[in-house]
């Protein structure tokens, strides 16, 4: 099964920019209750990792932490 719409914004933004936020996908015209459902779905299946909390939380590909990892 292939991804759905969203998920595929997340990780094209994840992986472009370095970084997600629930903020991106609202202003691509998604409802902001589903992004936060499908952001947090893609942390569950290890396709991005939840960095900080509240206002200033984002999301990164895995291996992308805050440390700037090379890997």
């Amino acid at each position: 099964a292939g991804l759905h719409e969203i998920d595929q914004a997340a990780l094209t933004i994840a992986h472009e920019e370095k970084r997600v936020t629930r903020r991106d996908l609202v202003a691509l015209g998604y409802n902001e209750e589903t992004a936060k459902d499908h952001l947090k779905q893609l942390c569950e299946q290890g396709k991005l990792v939840l960095q900080g909390k509240g206002a200033g939380a984002h999301y990164v590909p895995p291996g992308q932490s805050a440390q700037n990892d090379p890997t």
